[in-house]
């Protein structure tokens, strides 16, 4: 069986009530790379974002997204990664200084990490908010689950220049699996090498790894790059910031741009442009004093 890129599998280790789930990005991964000239350790921890993101997003039963946040004081200040529950991945990262030398502790300083789901229009977010006190992001993660959703879960993550990938174990939801066979899956998955994560199809990979149990593959799940920006939500941005932001640009009559810090994408709105969007806003503004 060959590798598949960008392609997400889920599987279940029979008499076990243990999930698990592997993940393959490769144009995924290289798209992300394409946005910023990332340093290599900004860039590992970037992709230990994104792929972790997309492993437990295929673990939430809901029609919407989810983000993960770190920020801090660190030379990497900030790093954001996003998946929709179609598997459509985007992330960035903001760094300062230098970043070579610095341990994961050392790269993010005294930071957060914020977990956002969005469930999709009408419906409340769920925000989880956790203090990084551990020395990788896995570990980060691993130690959110434990503390705020009650559900252990590992990970294992790997990348380089031109791939990523990881593979998750959780417990399922609602079940009492004993202590050893959690610890005994856990310790047959603390080999898996990067090398293997990178390289290895999923069915060998998973069948190297538990040899002595009884797994169900599913079916893969393809992932992508894709950034959901857009000129509605440009100008609504531009609103929201409020005229005077852009009073030099309105009186020397120059466009004022709008940079999406995902993908880049420029937004141009010209002068007639501007007066149409703060013409709308005054008019939203009356009809709601009106009502």
């Amino acid at each position: 069986m060959m590798l598949t890129p960008d392609t997400m599998h889920r599987f279940l280790i029979e008499d076990s009530d243990v999930r698990g789930q592997c993940v393959h990005l490769d144009q995924t991964w290289r798209s992300v790379l394409e946005q910023a000239s990332y340093p290599p350790r900004v860039r590992e921890v970037l992709a230990e974002a994104i792929t972790a993101l997309a492993l437990l997003s295929a673990t939430l039963k809901y029609e919407g997204s989810i983000t993960l946040q770190l920020s801090g004081d660190g030379p990497l200040y900030l790093l954001i990664a996003h998946c929709t529950s179609d598997g459509v991945l985007r992330g960035l990262a903001r760094w300062r200084g230098d970043t070579e030398q610095c341990s994961f502790k050392g790269l993010v300083g005294k930071s957060i990490l914020t977990m956002t789901i969005d469930p999709g229009p009408g419906k409340d977010r769920y925000q989880g908010i956790v203090a990084v006190e551990e020395d990788c992001l896995a570990a980060v993660l691993q130690a959110y689950f434990d503390r705020s959703e009650q559900l252990p879960t590992r990970l294992w993550l790997a990348s380089d220049e031109s791939a990523s990938a990881g593979l998750l174990l959780q417990k399922l939801p609602g079940t009492e699996i004993p202590d050893d066979d959690w610890q005994r899956l856990a310790r047959s998955t603390t080999g898996v090498t990067s090398h293997q994560l990178l390289t290895l199809p999923v069915s060998e990979l998973l069948t190297n790894l538990y040899a002595r149990d009884t797994l169900r593959l599913f079916s893969g799940k393809t992932v992508r790059y894709g950034c959901h920006c857009s000129r509605e939500r440009a100008g609504n941005t531009v609103v929201a910031l409020g005229r005077d932001e852009f009073r030099p640009e309105l009186d020397r009559g120059e466009p004022v741009h709008v940079d999406c810090e995902f993908c880049n994408q420029r937004y141009v709105f010209d002068a007639v442009d501007l007066a149409i969007l703060f013409r709308d806003m005054a008019l939203t503004v009356d009809d709601d004093r009106r009502h």
